[in-house]
């Protein structure tokens, strides 16, 4: 779902992110074809969309909080979002 805010969060969240994403999507790929990599770049950004959806209310309820308290704990974080914090040695 579109709206202005999130409008003007992904526009202000993109800046710089496509320079700093195509070497990375590059080395991965193993390729520099530019429509190679700009096809499989779209299909990621489809992908995040995706799950932005799925969980922009909890997107919203952590950027609120982070705003109020000016940082927040990753037990914080996952709290308000309702979602679990794995361990360091989880995501090692």
């Amino acid at each position: 779902m579109r709206t202005e805010d999130r409008g003007w969060a992904a526009e202000l969240g993109a800046l710089g992110d496509r320079q700093q994403a195509i070497p990375e999507l590059e080395a991965w790929l193993g390729t520099t074809d530019e429509g190679t990599v700009l096809m499989n770049y779209a299909e990621l950004g489809d992908q995040v969309e995706q799950v932005l959806d799925r969980n922009w209310v909890a997107v919203l309820a952590v950027a609120e909080a982070l705003d109020a308290a000016g940082e927040l704990t990753g037990d914080e974080a996952a709290a308000l979002a309702g979602m679990p914090n794995p361990s360091a040695a989880v995501v090692a």
